[in-house]
């Protein structure tokens, strides 16, 4: 019986664990560490995206007169850095809802980043 209880907790304590989100350096914020600043929303537009079509990504932080800022954009296997909140893609990828991912960087080590995952609607 102690043995069946024992492991209960055990599966009970692993599975909390897989719960939790620990990754740090980029990826979910650590509470421990101040944010530079923070990623309000991105406003896509349009939206929805026709394949094919342009669209305009611009990223809104709280800090919007800060020029140390970097912007790094991750869509569609593209990584791109720039000094400009906003970016253009070019839909060329098929239909469906995609997870795009940008990060804004003014470079102060004592302090994460912090990113945001925005989703991007692409229709025929």
């Amino acid at each position: 019986m102690k043995r069946a209880i024992f492991g209960l907790f055990l599966l009970a304590f692993f599975l909390f664990l897989g719960a939790c989100d620990i990754s740090y350096g980029g990826g979910e914020h650590d509470d421990r560490r101040p944010l530079q600043t923070r990623i309000l929303e991105v406003l896509i537009e349009p939206d929805p995206i026709k394949v094919g079509e342009t669209a305009t990504f611009t990223a809104i932080i709280e800090d919007s007169l800060d020029t140390r800022f970097q912007y790094t954009w991750h869509i569609v296997g593209i990584t791109e850095t720039q000094e400009k909140n906003q970016i253009e893609w070019i839909a060329d990828i098929d239909p469906g809802r995609h997870l795009f991912v940008v990060t804004a960087d003014n470079g102060d080590t004592r302090a994460d980043y912090p990113r945001l995952r925005f989703y991007v609607n692409v229709v025929p």
